[in-house]
């Protein structure tokens, strides 16, 4: 996955009529004057990926008080096989763009761009393995248990999903899941059952979007003089992660060990 493009809404430099920046391309340079906002857009884009609060300071002084800074990400053929085995090899062929955004107080949104698949379609397979399960190990179920997994499933087919989760097969499947030695058919069926109470509520372009942003998009780091600070060797230890210099921190961070 790499990012695209961005849209900086009042943060210092950019105001609210930004049209976008192109960030296509393996290597790019940011040329300008000073006090042109070379540096709002550094720090823009470094700021995006955390959810603290950015400080009236930073906003841009003739705004409305609020800001907003936006990444699409262009998936790759890595991430597309990420959700084929997340979710199902039928529907994110033609998903290509995640579009993520914060605002001024932290809060994060997440769009999938692309033919997004329907919520019958995200738990198309779920209720298929849920319904195997079921017709190979339901007689292991109490009646009551049997009852609400039979009724949820004919719900679902419906596409009248419960508006909560039955109070019977949530306490089944957390009790069965939470159990170490708990028999393989009972959790193949607990499994099974899970996964569909959990994806039942959720929109597919929520659920797929979220995945991606939390486990396949990538980080952006900022590196400065300060970096060039490296020495051969380092000890390391847990206690003191804090006493880090700036270049060994976004050493580690680069390389996934921070």
């Amino acid at each position: 996955m790499k990012p695209v493009g961005a849209k900086i809404e009042g943060y210092r430099r950019f105001g609210e009529s930004n049209h976008g920046i192109d960030l296509r391309g393996d290597l790019l340079a940011v040329v300008g004057p000073n006090e042109a906002g070379k540096s709002s857009l550094l720090d823009a884009l470094l700021r995006f990926g955390d959810s603290d609060p950015i400080d009236g300071d930073d906003l841009t002084r003739s705004g409305d008080g609020t800001a907003r800074i936006e990444v699409v990400y262009r998936l790759d053929d890595e991430d597309k096989a990420s959700l084929h085995e997340r979710f199902d090899p039928a529907l994110s062929a033609e998903v290509t763009r995640l579009v993520v955004a914060r605002d001024h107080k932290g809060r994060r949104s997440v769009l999938l761009r692309g033919r997004v698949p329907k919520p019958s379609d995200l738990l198309d397979r779920p209720i298929k393995k849920l319904a195997a399960a079921r017709k190979k190990h339901g007689n292991r179920l109490d009646d009551e248990t049997a009852t609400e997994l039979i009724e949820l499933l004919d719900a679902l087919a419906s596409g009248k999903p419960p508006t909560e989760p039955p109070r019977e097969l949530r306490a089944y499947a957390d009790s069965t899941l939470a159990e170490p030695e708990a028999d393989p058919a009972d959790r193949q069926v607990a499994e099974a059952l899970n996964r569909v109470l959990r994806l039942a509520h959720r929109n597919p372009n929520q659920a797929m979007s979220s995945y991606l942003w939390k486990h396949r998009a990538p980080e952006f780091l900022k590196f400065t003089t300060a970096d060039r600070d490296l020495r051969a060797a380092y000890t390391i230890t847990e206690k003191g992660k804090e006493r880090w210099n700036a270049a060994l921190h976004n050493l580690a961070r680069f390389s996934g060990l921070g």
